[in-house]
């Protein structure tokens, strides 16, 4: 009779050639070995499934599937939830590397506490200056085994801390108990970005026994041409569906104060993301006109706690519905605040200003982007110089040397 298999490793492939051996090779070293490992190959088109056919041979403890199709790595880790038998489970990219005792540390953790899920750390490594894995060299980070905690205990003191977003919210961040996904019917919303946003809101919200442990134990590659910084279409898309899930399970479920406000912050920070995505040109401009579902975000976040701050004075707005023709200095964060309260006006600028194009959009808000050389002096029309505190002083002055003289500076 075959013993029980503890971990299951699932990791998604799609054309990561450059980066898959490190990938395998910290996998498959191990400190713990009573593990298989589950690839699924997501039709890539380079060398990937070659190299998976290659440590296949060597290591029976790895099982390839392939995707009929590019699925994404939503379906991919659901393939691999179908067929793992491991007690605990393991997701990891394939571009990224673990240090050689996190299944060790973590099992143990795990199987001490009776832990649904165990979190650990992370540490980030550039594409273009990776270090390499050097397993001789395990981080010695302090580790502080905290209490048990539920799901929702640790999305709550996350949110306090604004710390949840990349530090959590990834699938790879956690070994989970099978059992617990299982019975939790827990798996990834497929064909949409930000998949691990939505699984990680789902997984607090049911988690009755949460360890924090608090050493870096996984490598994270950031890359820029990877499907979470592609496909910018895609992004207000997979965030509305994200924030229509989340909340209908608030509006559905009584919360106590301290929840309700977690929640609220999530919201509103994915909300941002999908401002973003409308205002920095990466989906057509077209789409911040009035639509049943820009109506509902708007809608949305009127209901967050703070989310409808004001950040123009009424007697500026006041001012801008009486001019009727303005325009915006920036098209940043403070911009994007300050697009959200003007759309509530129905006000919108006639032109957008910034200092360069360098590390700008082409378009914000479906309007173009021009620079001040570009502009020049345009008329005596209004200025909303939407940037930071610190930064308005020296913008003022320059449109003011340009012959600007009306100008409103946001409060922050």
């Amino acid at each position: 009779m075959c013993a029980e298999i503890k971990v299951s490793v699932i990791v998604p492939v799609y054309n990561v050639e450059t980066y898959l051996h490190e990938c395998l090779d910290s996998i498959i070293a191990q400190s713990h070995n009573n593990m298989e490992i589950i690839c699924i190959n997501d039709s890539s088109t380079d060398n990937s499934l070659k190299i998976l056919q290659e440590y296949a041979e060597k290591d029976k403890r790895l099982i390839i599937l392939n995707q009929p199709h590019n699925m994404g790595p939503s379906a991919a880790r659901n393939r691999g939830l179908e067929v793992a038998a491991g007690k605990y489970i393991l997701f990891v990219d394939s571009d990224d590397y673990i240090e050689k005792n996190l299944i060790e540390k973590t099992l143990k953790c795990a199987e001490k506490q009776q832990a649904d899920e165990v979190f650990f750390n992370c540490e980030w490594v550039s594409a273009s200056n990776n270090p390499g894995w050097q397993p001789q060299n395990a981080l010695t980070s302090e580790v502080l085994e905290s209490d048990i905690k539920t799901g929702k205990d640790v999305f709550i003191e996350r949110e306090k801390a604004q710390s949840v977003v990349g530090r959590g919210t990834t699938a790879w961040s956690c070994l989970y108990r099978s059992v617990y996904l299982n019975e939790n019917n827990l798996r990834f919303y497929e064909g949409i970005l930000h998949e691990d946003m939505l699984f990680y809101f789902k997984r607090c919200m049911c988690s009755k026994r949460v360890v924090v442990y608090n050493e870096k134990l996984y490598f994270y590659r950031k890359r820029d041409n990877t499907i979470t910084t592609s496909f910018r279409e895609e992004r207000a898309k997979s965030l509305f569906i994200i924030i229509s899930i989340i909340y209908a399970y608030w509006i559905n479920n009584d919360s106590d104060e301290a929840l309700n406000k977690a929640i609220g912050n999530y919201l509103k920070t994915l909300w941002f993301h999908y401002i973003r995505a409308i205002y920095t040109g990466e989906v057509s401009g077209n789409n911040i006109k009035s639509t049943p579902s820009v109506d509902y975000m708007y809608t949305l976040v009127n209901n967050i706690n703070d989310a409808g701050k004001e950040i123009l004075e009424k007697k500026d707005i006041e001012y801008l519905i009486k001019q009727k023709r303005f325009m915006i200095y920036g098209c940043g964060k403070v911009a994007s605040e300050v697009m959200q309260c003007l759309n509530k006006y129905h006000l919108s600028p006639s032109n957008i200003l910034v200092e360069s194009r360098e590390g700008n959009p082409e378009f914000f808000g479906g309007i173009k982007v021009n620079t001040l050389q570009e502009m020049g002096y345009i008329g005596d029309l209004p200025v909303v110089i939407a940037v930071s505190k610190r930064f308005g002083g020296g913008i003022q002055e320059k449109l003011s040397n340009l012959g600007y003289t009306g100008f409103i500076c946001i409060r922050e």
